[in-house]
């Protein structure tokens, strides 16, 4: 593996808190799988998601136009109706104090996969990326495209990045991932000499 911006968070950690950020914590793959694993069913609450906060840019100076791709290392179990509901990436804007959609953030870009021109196999290991094919290659795994963006707020690419994270919608009845690494890569720029890789690997 590659350690290109290597970072690993285990589940039992201090600092997997961070990551988990109050919402359902990972558990044990019931197959065997090296990662953090989530499921929901019928037996779960209603409103259970995972929202798994993996960059913060609260005191780094850097904004949407730098990054160069964004990535999910793991399979998708369980499928609901929608694909932006069993898996997505969340990237959120630091607020301005106008124009801001949210409460604590300016703006929310969601990036999600087309199911109208994607075929993913349930828990098919795939590197689930939007914009550019990141630059890790993670063992062969099948490259999905993430070519869905819905934004709340408005994109503007000179938006300060506040922090990026994985999720699954609460409104999901039922989904079952499995997520090995979650990173982003950025494009070289004037607070980066050279591209730079972020790569949080996750283990039980």
């Amino acid at each position: 593996m590659s350690k290109a911006g290597f970072v690993q968070v285990k589940s039992t950690s201090a600092g997997a808190l961070a990551v988990i950020g109050g919402e359902a914590p990972p558990v044990y793959d019931t197959n065997d799988r090296v990662g953090w694993g989530f499921i929901k069913n019928a037996e779960s609450a209603a409103d259970l998601k995972i929202n798994w906060y993996y960059w913060n840019g609260t005191y780094e100076n850097v904004s949407l136009k730098h990054m160069k791709s964004l990535y999910i290392l793991g399979s998708i179990d369980t499928w609901t109706a929608t694909a932006n509901e069993s898996f997505f990436i969340n990237v959120y804007t630091k607020m301005t104090g106008s124009g801001d959609a949210g409460a604590w953030y300016h703006s929310k870009h969601t990036y999600a996969i087309n199911l109208n021109n994607q075929t993913v196999q349930s828990g098919e290991r795939c590197i689930f990326h939007s914009l550019e094919e990141p630059n890790l290659k993670f063992d062969g795994a099948r490259h999905v495209y993430m070519g869905i963006r819905m934004d709340d707020g408005l994109f503007d690419p000179e938006s300060e990045i506040l922090v990026i994270s994985a999720h699954t919608d609460s409104a999901a009845p039922s989904v079952g991932v499995l997520v090995e690494s979650m990173g982003v890569d950025f494009h070289q720029h004037q607070y980066h000499t050279k591209e730079r890789t972020v790569n949080v690997n996750v283990v039980m």
